[in-house]
């Protein structure tokens, strides 16, 4: 399967279960735009989204009601910033940063 096709498959099933994907509201396409950056990048390798995932590193079916917006902007540009962390430096452009951020913060 394609990466393009496996963010089609993340976006579907997001729009279909929101129950299971805790998405507060698809705003804008900022969010969608970033369930499509979190299946290319691969977050799913170390992070789970409720049964969906590998549970290497923190859940994050729920991050969006535990930080802001803004702190997950920082925090994915520099896992690092703050404390230590395994997570590495995702490669990604600014826009697919604030798109991951927003998709990130609406998980409530």
């Amino acid at each position: 399967m394609r990466t393009r096709d496996i963010g089609a498959v993340v976006l579907a099933a997001g729009i279909l279960l929101p129950g299971c994907w805790r998405v507060r509201t698809w705003v804008g396409g900022s969010v969608r735009r970033g369930t499509t950056v979190f299946a290319e990048k691969g977050c799913y390798g170390c992070h789970t989204m409720g049964a969906a995932g590998t549970p290497i590193a923190p859940d994050l079916q729920h991050i969006g009601a535990k930080y802001t917006r803004d702190y997950l902007a920082v925090w994915l540009r520099d896992p690092t910033m703050f404390c230590p962390s395994h997570m590495p430096r995702i490669d990604m452009t600014e826009g697919q940063l604030q798109d991951l951020a927003d998709y990130l913060a609406s998980l409530r």
